[in-house]
């Protein structure tokens, strides 16, 4: 049983381990060059980290076309 419960346990492990955080990619601010295209970015991926601030504004600091 012991046995069993271990199996179990290392299934479960791998398993989550390979789902990975939602698939969502690891976007900066950085990877942008204009605040446009990141905010773009933010709008279709909610909870992204570009709006550091939570004032529906991403990567303030980056230029504007």
């Amino acid at each position: 049983m012991k046995f069993a419960k271990q199996v179990i346990f290392i299934f479960i492990a791998i398993t989550l381990t390979a789902c990975g955080g939602g698939g969502s990619d690891d976007v900066n601010c950085s990877d942008f060059a204009y605040q446009q295209d990141a905010q773009a970015w933010h709008k279709s991926n909610p909870g992204s980290d570009l709006d550091a601030d939570n004032d529906g504004i991403a990567c303030e600091h980056l230029p504007r076309r």
